[in-house]
């Protein structure tokens, strides 16, 4: 499955980059949003997979509660596989826990309230984190990678669930301090439910 969500990916980053060479979306120290990936990962999806479906803030409830007040940022539908998207962006640890508690809520009963809504069970799901940073330390924490001073970025209790693979992407040189290389990270679960690959 990481295989197609590279694929996704990459073609989201050949559209991205040709309209950010067109126009440029940030404003001093406010960057595209959560929103913006989502879409940019939406997009490419159909257009990788013309024939599936997607549908952007899917409520669901978190029992005990029956309230279906949470949303999923989207759901992405082909015949042969699912995914479950949480999206967000990164520059302090504290957002590592919001990523965390977006995983976990990737479990059995979420799966099922959406699979209720299906005429016909899906075949496999899959979690997806697709996540947005400027800072190459975070980057570099992401892939495992990071041996600087920040001390926040070395804490032990900050890791990524285990069960997943977790990878990054440089995207775009922006070439303008304090914000020069937008990195995509990502991570990909095994399958949540269904048969596996």
């Amino acid at each position: 499955m990481i295989t197609i969500v590279e694929d996704i990916i990459c073609n989201a980053q050949k559209r991205f980059v040709e309209w950010v060479n067109i126009y440029a979306p940030w404003e001093g120290q406010n960057h595209t949003t959560e929103r913006n990936l989502s879409f940019q990962f939406a997009t490419a999806f159909l257009d990788l997979h013309p024939g599936g479906l997607v549908f952007m803030e899917v409520p669901f409830s978190t029992p005990p509660s029956t309230h279906s007040n949470n949303h999923l940022d989207a759901y992405l539908h082909t015949a042969d596989f699912d995914l479950l998207l949480e999206c967000k962006n990164i520059y302090a640890p504290s957002h590592i826990k919001m990523i965390k508690s977006d995983i976990e809520r990737m479990n059995t009963n979420l799966i099922d309230q959406i699979h209720s809504r299906h005429k016909n069970k899906p075949v496999r799901t899959h979690g997806v984190v697709f996540v947005e940073t400027w800072y190459s330390h975070v980057e570099q924490w992401w892939s495992n990678e990071y041996d600087g001073n920040k001390k926040a970025w070395k804490d032990e209790d900050l890791k990524l669930p285990g069960g997943w693979k977790y990878k990054s992407k440089r995207i775009y040189e922006h070439n303008k301090e304090p914000f020069e290389t937008l990195y995509w990270l990502y991570g990909v679960s095994e399958p949540l439910s269904g048969k596996p690959e």
